[in-house]
C-alpha cells in the first residue's frame, strides 16, 4: 500500500451543530498534501518543461484543441483560487448521506475547488503556498 492507492476512509460530518468536516476527515489527505509539498516545485517544472512535448501530442491525439500548457496553467490558477478559510466550513446534509457546504458561495463553487477544500482549510493553505511555486516555475522561461 503506497502513496498512490486511493484515499481510505470515509468523509464524516461532527455530530455537533454546526455540522463540520470531522480532524480525521481532513486527515485522511494530510500524506498526500505532505507527498506533493515536499516535491521541488522548480525540479517538477524541470520534469513538466522536459516531458512536454509529449504531453502536448498526447492531448492533441485526445482530440483537444488548444495546447496543454495554456490548460495546465489554467487548473493551477483555478486550484489557486480555492478560498482560503481559518476554520472547517459548516456543512448541511444533501441526499444519499451526503453533505454539501452551507455556505451558497462555497457550495457554487468549481468541483475541483470543493474537493480541494475537503482537503481541510490546513492543507489547502500549504497546497496554495506551493501551486504558487509551481505557477512561478512554470512561468520562467528556460535558459
Amino acid at each position: 500500500s503506497g502513496p498512490f492507492q486511493p484515499i481510505k476512509g470515509r468523509f464524516a460530518a461532527s455530530n455537533s451543530m454546526p455540522l463540520t468536516m470531522t480532524p480525521d476527515s481532513q486527515a485522511r489527505y494530510n500524506l498526500y498534501v505532505n507527498l506533493v509539498t515536499a516535491l521541488d516545485p522548480q525540479q517538477c517544472a524541470a520534469l513538466y518543461r522536459r516531458y512536454y512535448p509529449l504531453l502536448n501530442a498526447a492531448y492533441g491525439e485526445l482530440g483537444e484543441k488548444g495546447n496543454f500548457h495554456a490548460l495546465v496553467l489554467k487548473a493551477i490558477t483555478q486550484l489557486e483560487n480555492t478560498p482560503d478559510l481559518t476554520q472547517s466550513p459548516a456543512l448541511v446534509p444533501a441526499d444519499k448521506g451526503l453533505y454539501k457546504f452551507a455556505s451558497p458561495q462555497l457550495e457554487g463553487l468549481p468541483a475541483v475547488q470543493k474537493q480541494m477544500l475537503r482537503s481541510g482549510w490546513e492543507n489547502v493553505s500549504q497546497l496554495k503556498i506551493w501551486l504558487r511555486q509551481l505557477h512561478a516555475a512554470l512561468l520562467v522561461k528556460p535558459a
